[in-house]
């Protein structure tokens, strides 16, 4: 049977635990115990920082109690084989009174379980018991999450079997935050007023916020997490020497159109940091690691006070208050992993070596320090290799690591440029995997998201693959053979702060059903976070999971919709990728293109991406000649340009521009045939899903016909009439796109991405005149929607053809 309509029978209690969507009931049922180590009571732990196995306990109750269970959460100590219920444990799996009871039961205690990994077990000796075996507590608290899903989808009778082991150990997410208007984040030019980021300096300081959050994606199994922000240190300690530019308060960003003044006087230093302390102590509860990242040199607000300055590689004073600093930031602050540093964006002209000097210079004598004065704490010190080599930084740092064994220190690659949703094979960071590979070293992968702001990610295939095809864990050839390798990927945006939901017009859809309040961001997109990290944790993760995802947060869609809803929204979500993939060589950064507006910014004008950038580029007055738009780094053998496929593919590569409109072609129509006979029953939450994905589909189909209409002009003038009939396609597709946006989304700002002075329907004149350009008279009409009997009608062909 089909694992999503297996699903299916078992959904009649919305089960989404950030949304609190669990019933409550006042009857008399079977009771079941809930057994947890380390001996856990109603009390929690920590003040109100509950346990990672409490945390995991509590979801198993919820799913029983959806299920009309009774239930008692108990402390391990009071295990025993006569317990008169059935019952649940979760427990490492060297805990001596869980082994014991279980071998009592007929059982047997799991060995090898390795970090994070988990084993599920069920017993028939005597009640029925189920077991949730941990290599560790990370492994044991995603071993009960993961059978509180299955007790609420499959219920309490099936027999619980299955280990995990994680596939990539580190999986995490990348936040640019500004705390206070003085201490902002990287967004380029004027981009630290952008309204997401000046959204989030209230939101860093909400515990709520922190607490939604770190919830959220422990439950997608992520583990790390990692604040980015230009110099945060006068926000979070108070610097030896430079005591002046501790900031007082924190301050929000005035004249932000739509985002309310944010000020809190009564923040001082001392409640800043218990505040982060919190943060961090609640993540670590949670099987979190914390990372505060910044870029070099930034110096906001201390130059106010001090002879520091923004960018300057030789001004003493700098280097002397990263020491200072470093040094006050690790010793405040007991939880905190690690710290990394982002050099050469405000470096312009400095040479590679002279860049790696500096930030050995500026962080290891504060490093050192803390590291050689607490030998008992392992801290990470990782270097993000921008405008740098591993080459050029590992001979400066080889003694310092040498003299701390404590201290770890990690790369961090630019592993996708601005678009990870492009080649699911990416190869920009080739030569640095080299260095990788030659030296021994490890490293992080930054995996950004400049692509999708609006609309939310649901191609399960493409996240499968990419895991796939990224570094291993540990050198497999060599010297290096069996030392770390990869050590994991942060995921975010460099241009957005994702914090609580706002972007939907309908004030009521941005909103938590359960609680009232903003929603996150990454409840919003929330396909597109469980991808990464359930697929990040489980390589082998079914997409049932992801199905059951719908319907956790969709419970009133007909039971048959589920299927073709995540069908469709994995075809439709193929635009950004297969797009992307076709230009991203020449369009890396997220300045380059903007998919969602086809647009892009550059010296403070507005720009369309017209025909002519498509195939014939931009002219490159220091290099004199025109530079086109070339498939993305890793996918440049396999796929020919819209340029090199107009001029006949020369090469012979296997795929070319006339296949990927083909492809957005067929994708864009059956998606939209597959949502069209979806109903919504009236539910404004499900209609806006449907909206969210419909668009990808009609972008999908503007793109398709808008890279053909550029493949036919690299052909030949001749085929100026063939790009004019596609042009007219492409504009009736593009209205339908940007009305169905303008009714769904306001017009937001994005740094490089200016759309809220814009408006949605700014393009459609420079639309249109792409067609005149080419012969065309009047207006477009607007193409009809594809059906749901014509896109069943396709499916049924293409399954005749398989047959």
């Amino acid at each position: 049977m089909n694992p999503i309509k297996r699903l299916l029978p078992v959904l009649a209690f919305g089960f989404f635990p950030s949304f609190g969507l669990f019933p409550s009931y006042a009857y008399s049922a079977e009771m079941v115990g809930i057994f947890a180590d380390p001996d856990i009571t109603s009390t929690p732990i920590a003040g109100d920082i509950v346990g990672p196995l409490r945390f995991a306990a509590e979801d198993v109750k919820k799913s029983l109690v959806s299920q009309k269970y009774d239930v008692e959460i108990l402390p391990i100590s009071s295990l025993t084989i006569t317990y008169p219920h059935k019952k649940i444990v979760l427990a490492l799996a060297n805990n001596a009174t869980a082994r014991k009871v279980l071998e009592g039961q007929g059982g047997t205690t799991p060995t090898a379980l390795g970090e994070q990994a988990y084993e599920l077990l069920t017993t028939s000796n005597g009640r029925t018991s189920y077991w949730v075996l941990g290599g560790d507590e990370r492994g044991a608290m995603y071993g009960g999450l993961q059978l509180a899903e299955n007790i609420h989808f499959e219920g309490f009778t099936r027999e619980q079997r299955g280990r995990v082991s994680p596939s990539i150990l580190a999986r995490g997410a990348k936040l640019n935050m500004a705390f206070d208007r003085r201490i902002p984040t990287y967004a380029g030019k004027n981009g630290t007023k952008t309204p997401s980021i000046a959204r989030g300096i209230e939101q860093a300081w909400s515990m709520d916020f922190w607490k939604d959050w770190i919830d959220q994606q422990a439950r997608n199994r992520y583990n790390l997490l990692s604040v980015w922000n230009h110099s945060p240190f006068a926000v979070l300690v108070n610097v030896p020497g430079f005591e002046k530019s501790t900031i007082d308060y924190i301050q929000g960003m005035k004249g932000i159109a739509g985002v309310s003044y944010f000020e809190d006087k009564s923040l001082t230093l001392a409640k800043r940091q218990q505040f982060w302390k919190d943060v961090m102590k609640y993540g670590k509860k949670r099987g979190f690691d914390f990372y505060f990242f910044n870029w070099n040199v930034c110096m906001e607000h201390v130059e106010d006070f001090y002879p520091v300055k923004g960018g300057d590689i030789n001004n003493a004073t700098n280097k002397e208050y990263l020491n200072n600093a470093i040094y006050e930031l690790l010793k405040t602050y007991p939880d905190l992993a690690g710290f990394g540093v982002s050099p050469g964006d405000a470096m312009p002209n400095v040479a590679a070596a002279d860049i790696a000097k500096w930030v050995f210079d500026a962080y290891a004598s504060g490093v050192s320090k803390f590291a050689r004065e607490n030998r008992g704490r392992k801290v990470t010190f990782i270097h993000r290799n921008l405008k740098v080599k591993a080459t050029d930084v590992v001979g400066f740092w080889q003694k310092c690591m040498q003299e701390n064994p404590n201290l770890r220190f990690d790369h961090s690659l630019k592993y996708c440029m601005a678009y990870t949703y492009s080649t699911v094979t990416p190869a920009w960071a080739k030569s640095d995997k080299r260095d990788m590979v030659d030296m021994g070293q490890t490293t992080f992968l930054t995996l950004r998201n400049d692509g999708f702001f609006y609309t939310d990610f649901g191609d399960s295939g493409f996240v499968r693959e990419f895991i796939a095809s990224l570094p291993p864990a540990k050198h497999i050839e060599g010297s290096h053979k069996g030392k770390d390798y990869l050590r994991g990927f942060y995921l975010g945006h460099d241009t957005y702060t994702p914090t609580r939901s706002y972007l939907f017009k309908d004030p009521e859809l941005n909103n938590n059903p359960e609680t009232g309040k903003p929603m996150l961001e990454i409840e919003r997109k929330w396909l597109m976070e469980m991808l990464w990290g359930r697929i990040g944790y489980d390589k082998n993760v079914s997409d049932e999971v992801f199905a059951r995802g719908l319907a956790m947060r969709y419970p009133s869609l007909p039971s048959a919709s589920y299927q073709t809803l995540f069908q469709a929204w994995a075809k439709a979500s193929q635009v950004n990728t297969k797009l992307m993939e076709l230009v991203q060589g020449e369009w890396k950064l997220d300045s380059h293109f903007h998919t969602e507006f086809c647009m892009y910014k550059n010296d403070g004008e507005h720009y369309f991406r017209t025909l002519e950038h498509f195939w014939k580029g931009v002219w490159d007055s220091d290099r004199k000649k025109w530079r086109y738009p070339t498939p993305a780094n890793g996918s440049e053998n396999i796929l020919a340009s819209i340029k090199e496929t107009g001029e006949g593919n020369k090469d012979k590569k296997p795929n070319d521009s006339w296949k990927v409109a083909t492809l957005l072609e067929k994708n864009g129509n059956e998606a939209l045939g597959m949502l069209a006979g979806i109903p919504t029953g009236g539910n404004k939450r499900v209609d806006a899903l449907i909206k969210s994905i419909r668009t990808q589909g009609l972008l999908s189909l503007y793109y398709a016909h808008y890279v053909r209409a550029a493949t036919y002009l690299a052909m030949s003038p001749q085929e100026k009439t063939n790009a004019k009939n596609e042009m007219y396609k492409a504009y009736g597709w593009w209205m339908r796109y940007v009305n169905t946006m303008e009714s769904l989304y306001i017009a937001e700002d994005f740094r490089t991405y200016e759309i809220k002075a814009l408006g949605w329907h700014f393009w459609d004149k420079a639309v249109l005149k792409e067609y005149a350009n080419l012969g065309g008279i009047g207006t477009p009409e607007l193409p009809k929607l594809p059906t749901a009997s014509a896109a069943r009608k396709e499916r049924a062909g293409q399954d005749a053809h398989r047959r």
